[in-house]
Order: structure tokens, then sequence, then C-alpha cells
């Protein structure tokens, strides 16, 4: 069940066979560090079979059996921030990973945070975050207390908060923060569902000043049954549930002077009546949505749908995607399902914060290439590319998806492949003040 396949020589000599691979095919929760290592959690309520990590196209397993220090295998939710991963336990409360493997417990002997009703040392982890301070935010799923947010300072000092709107409320079940240090949080709690946020506004002693509230369908949300929470390289939030997806993009009302802020909330055409389970973005900002009926990808805005894959048209193994994260410098999105794990390489890669030298690629690059496109490499945020021939004339100009690559199909703005000859590539960013050059032959056949 563990061990794989075992080759018995003698009583005394036995070997034993074992894929590199995960132990189950269960993918419930997924993150990417700093690192580019993938993190898996497994599941929760004596389902969960510890976690796992893939580190340069390596499996490593953890159980409780092996590492005394995970007191149970029930890790069902992640989070990585930069070279820090923490997970979730169903009961035991928070794992914290070290960049040197050393493993930290946050329970109820050595933090303020208590349990459930049932039990109050039963601690169930519903979410982790960092805001902008590093502090480190916990969402505790059913507070005996009711005390259900908790902030871990860098110096290691503990403050802990109840739901001022809903003092009575539990079974939480996500949380995430925006550039402002609102967390937004939300409740599986049928007396209270809906869209919470607070914000202590720089000052966790003096509550007097906090800044919350609540949203629900009556704000215009589609719908209570929230399930999954995102903010994106534009720091708009986008909220899932199980009737598609509704974006806020003026979050920072939350620290406005008014008592009722006004959001501008708006509902997804291209991903109407989907039941979401997981939102991520990849490093151009385009939003990979995981729903019961596959995975979706929509433009940075959501306006249009780019693709959708399922089991039917993708190696993806079922259609109900549990989880999703990015490792942006290599531009592969992990996609998770309770049947494996599935990587797509894609071209929206993590973007250089300067320009240094351009790789261009193929070279020569002929032309037409059956499909094939010369690729433009150590791109800056938001970069443009011009095609110019050797003398200076302008031939083709390019607007990037906005990551590390860019693409040229080798024609004119008059849609007409070039002729042969050296052309000169112009990577430039938004403002113009940051550019590089390179050179690429084209052979026309």
């Amino acid at each position: 069940t563990n061990k794989g396949l075992c080759k018995i020589a003698s009583d005394s000599e036995k070997t034993y066979y074992f894929p590199n691979s995960p132990t189950t095919n269960s993918f419930l929760s997924l993150a990417s560090d700093i690192n580019g290592n993938l993190w898996v959690a497994t599941g929760k309520d004596l389902n969960g079979v510890g976690f796992y990590k893939l580190s340069n196209e390596m499996w490593q397993n953890f159980n409780a059996a092996t590492y005394p220090a995970m007191l149970t295998n029930d890790y069902y939710k992640v989070y990585a921030s930069n070279d820090e991963v923490y997970f979730c336990n169903w009961g035991r409360g928070l794992l914290k990973v070290k960049e040197n493997g050393d493993f930290v417990n946050y329970n109820t002997t050595n933090t303020p945070m208590k349990g459930i009703l049932a039990d109050p040392t039963f601690l169930v982890i519903a979410g982790a975050v960092k805001d902008s301070r590093n502090n480190l935010w916990i969402l505790n799923y059913d507070a005996a207390d009711r005390k259900i947010l908790a902030a871990l300072t860098p110096d290691s000092t503990w403050y802990i908060f109840e739901n001022p709107i809903a003092p009575s409320t539990g079974l939480y079940a996500g949380i995430t923060s925006d550039q402002y240090d609102t967390k937004w949080f939300y409740s599986s709690d049928p007396n209270k569902m809906g869209l919470f946020y607070y914000n202590e506004n720089k000052s966790f002693a003096n509550i007097n000043d906090d800044k919350y509230g609540f949203l629900s369908s009556g704000n215009g949300l589609n719908s209570n049954s929230i399930s999954a929470l995102l903010v994106d390289k534009r720091g708009d939030l986008w909220i899932g549930s199980n009737f598609g997806v509704n974006v806020i993009t003026n979050v920072g009302a939350v620290l406005g002077t008014g008592q009722n802020p006004q959001f501008k909330i708006s509902s997804l055409y291209s991903l109407r009546q989907q039941s979401i389970n997981t939102i991520a973005v990849d490093a151009v900002n385009q939003k990979w949505v995981g729903t019961n009926q596959g995975l979706f990808i929509v433009t940075q805005d959501g306006t249009n749908l780019i693709a959708a894959y399922d089991s039917k048209n993708s190696p993806i193994p079922n259609d109900q995607i549990k989880s999703i994260t990015f490792d942006e410098p290599r531009g592969i999105a992990y996609v998770g399902t309770d049947g494996g794990l599935t990587a797509f390489y894609t071209s929206a890669k993590k973007p250089a914060d300067t320009f240094t030298e351009l790789e261009i690629s193929p070279s020569p690059f002929i032309v037409p290439g059956e499909g094939q496109l010369l690729k433009v490499s150590g791109l800056v945020k938001d970069a443009s590319i011009k095609v110019l021939t050797i003398t200076g004339k302008l031939i083709k100009t390019i607007t990037t998806l906005g990551g590390l690559e860019g693409f040229w199909d080798g024609k004119d703005d008059d849609g007409n492949y070039v002729s042969s000859g050296v052309y000169i590539i112009v990577a430039y960013n938004e403002k113009g003040d940051n550019l590089k050059t390179g050179k690429v032959a084209v052979i026309r056949k």
C-alpha cells in the first residue's frame, strides 16, 4: 500500500520498487513557492495522507509515520509565501515548513487560538495568508471563543480578533488579503453566508479604528455561497461562488470615510452559471478558473474566454477541478483533481525586472514555418516589440501579453510574410525608457 513492489531474493534480502510519484491521486490544494517547488495538500477528516513536494522533477512524500512533527495526515490546504510554506490541518492547527526543512506546529498548546466548540483542543485552520507587512493571518474554522482571526507578527507576537459583524458565526472556509491589508473571508454557516472583510488599520491593539463589513447577494454578489477568493495583479478581488464569478475593482473603498463603502461589483458573463471551486492568476494576469465542469481560462478582466479544458479535450483526469497554482518563472500551470495532476506549459512567464539580453529563437527563422513562431525572451513587464529592417524601416509592431516572452509570426503589418534578410528586434517597456535590441536572420521559402 505504500512501499510499491517487493522483490524477495531471500528472507533477508528484499528490494522495494516504488515509482517516483505521489502516494495517491489526491490533489486537493496546491501552492508553488519562490523556488519553483510544488506543494500539495491531500485531504481532511481522516481522508488525508499527509502532503507531497515536487522539486526538480522528483516527488517527496510526507506523512506522520515518517515525520513525527506531523501530528496527523489530515493536511487539506496549503499556502506558500516566498520560501515559507504553511499547511492547514483538520484538527491539529497549522504546520509551517521552513526553507531548511524544519517543521513548526501552531496549535492550542502554543498559541492563543482555540479549537472547535465541541472540543477546544481540536483546532481546524480554514486558511492562512500574509499581508504586505509580513504578518501571518490565520482563519479559525470554528473557534470556541469566537476569536476567528489570528495574526502572528514578524516578531512572534500574537493577536486574536472576533468577527464584529457576526460574532457567533463559525464554519469559516477561506481567506485572502489585498494590497491595503484588508482581509476578505467567507463562511459556510447557513446563518450568515456571504463575504466578510476586516482591516485592523495598522493598529492591532486599538480596535476602535478597525474597518469591517459584510457583502451578500443584496449588495450585488451572484450568490452568498462563496467558494473561492483571489486578489489579482491589478489588486482586483475575484469572488467565486456556485453561480459564477464577481469582481470588485475598488477594494480600497473599505478604508474610505463612509460607514457603507460603495463597491464596484461586476459579474462575469464568460463564467455565468458555473460552480466555482478555485481561481488562480498567471504571470500576465490571465485567470484560470476551476469548476465542476472543467477548467476555464479568461482574459485579464474576464470579459473574454481564452480556452476551456476538460477530461474530453485534454489530459485532465476528471472535470471537477480542485486546485490550481503557477510556477511563474517557468510558466507552468498545475491543475489538481482528486484523480491526479495535470501540468500546462504556457508562455505566460514572469517578466524580467530589467532588460539584460534578448534571447531570440529560432535563428535563422524560416517563413512560412508550419505554425512556428519567432520567440523573443527576456522581456520586462508589459513590453512591446518592433521589427525593423536593417535600414530602419518599421515592419511590425507587436503587443505582448506582458510576460517574459513575445512572439512574431514572420509577417508585416499588412499580413504578408517578409522577405529573406536580417531584421532588427527592438523590445521596450511601456514608458519607452528601457529598451533592448537584437537581430534575427529570416529565410523566406
